[in-house]
């Protein structure tokens, strides 16, 4: 290499090196810290069924079965360790990912960091790594899915959609129910795409990454004879699905304490975690919200509706939207003042670390109260150290079984 050469060769380096962002992998130590520190035992809804299904080398539970979950996680030894060190990682790679998607949205990188931290401490998506169930993952592909697409714009490198077809299709299979609640989303993206063979490719990718998974899950349940599978969810797994999920479904059951719980399911988590961002969505009216909140509402929206008028479970079932939802707050304060969007984004991220941490249950029959306990209250560190995992109907009979020591 000649003198003039590695002159110039010499301000190239140090502008790489000083250009390395140290913001996210800073944030993904404290996020990997204060995720081993609250780690849980082996408790929450599915998580004793999913160590079940791998032990016993069946690797399905209840449809959709999480085939490709439970077998990934059956490569381990310890099946309860697989699962806790997966959804940590998945937890903390998942705030890096968001970090770079909003450094694409964004020209200040004061959002993106804001945004990443937000991500980081939402209550419910906090308590979805500690647990041993499938909803951490969603903290991690979708957002993996939306880079993907995002940096294949911006540099027109092949490779990037093709990174964003296989996360699709793995955290699809991790959480079915979510992958086809993003599907809209990724096939909104794809017919937009140019040039168009890419496309092509893309859902190519997408087939064989799905069927990979789809088919050893239609095989297991046919040697398991899916009809006489348990006693507990009798007929096939179709009729399962209907059954399950028209229960709670305002279209099928009409307005009822049942479905009105599950509508007060969705809002209590949505507004425990974001109501902050009511800030500038009054002050600014909606205004500053453009093409690029017509992309994320594609996102939002069909899974939002699913959960409304269908059915929801508890509030880990946000955790694929809820990258979008900090994306679509943020730009409510693009365009506002330095004092609103600090204010916002501090109260946001004290509230939900603050309410993971320190929450206790009120002990009453009062049902507002018993509301926030359980539709809340149950995705924090108080429900992880006492294995607190009461329904609200049973809280409303004995409130002390908010304290776990249901029988």
């Amino acid at each position: 290499m000649s003198a003039t050469s590695a002159h110039a060769a010499a301000p190239r380096e140090a502008s790489r090196l000083e250009g390395f962002d140290w913001y996210p992998w800073a944030l993904a130590a404290v996020v990997l810290l204060t995720r081993v520190l609250t780690r849980s035992q082996l408790y929450f809804v599915d998580g004793p069924k999913h160590v079940k299904a791998i032990l016993n080398h069946t690797y399905l539970i209840q449809p959709p079965g999480y085939w490709l979950f439970n077998r990934l996680m059956g490569l381990f030894s310890d099946p309860v360790l697989a699962i806790s060190v997966f959804n940590i990682s998945c937890s903390v790679l998942g705030v890096v990912v968001f970090y770079y998607c909003a450094r694409c949205f964004f020209a200040h990188r004061s959002f993106a960091m804001w945004g990443a931290a937000i991500y980081a401490g939402v209550f419910y998506a906090w308590f979805s790594a500690e647990i041993h169930c499938t909803y951490a993952a969603q903290l991690l592909f979708p957002v993996l899915v939306l880079y993907g697409f995002l940096q294949h714009e911006r540099t027109g490198r092949a490779w990037y959609l093709y990174l964003a077809a296989v996360a699709f299709g793995i955290g699809a299979g991790m959480r079915p129910s979510d992958g086809a609640f993003l599907l809209p989303f990724v096939c909104w993206r794809l017919i937009r795409l140019r040039p168009r063979h890419r496309a092509l490719i893309a859902c190519a990718v997408i087939t064989v990454v799905c069927l990979a998974w789809l088919v050893p899950t239609a095989l297991a349940y046919q040697r398991l004879h899916w009809s006489s599978l348990s006693t507990q969810y009798p007929g096939s797994v179709g009729t399962y699905f209907v059954r399950q999920t028209s229960q709670e479904s305002i279209v099928a059951k009409g307005f009822n304490f049942q479905t009105l719980a599950n509508v007060t399911r969705v809002v209590a988590a949505l507004s425990f975690a974001f109501w902050p961002f009511l800030l500038p969505l009054v002050i600014r009216r909606g205004k500053g919200l453009d093409s690029r909140a017509v992309d994320l509402a594609i996102w939002i929206v069909p899974g939002l509706l699913f959960f409304l008028v269908g059915y929801f479970g508890h509030a880990p079932h946000l955790n694929f939207m809820t990258a979008p939802l900090i994306l679509v707050g943020l730009l409510l304060l693009e365009n506002c003042t330095q004092r609103l969007t600090i204010t916002t984004a501090v109260l946001c991220l004290a509230w939900n670390i603050g309410f993971f941490l320190f929450f206790r249950p009120i002990i009453t029959s009062s049902l507002p109260v018993n509301v926030i306990n359980v539709y809340a209250g149950r995705c924090t560190w108080f429900s992880l150290r006492h294995q607190a995992q009461a329904d609200l109907h049973e809280v409303l009979k004995n409130p002390a079984w908010l304290l776990g020591d249901k029988p």
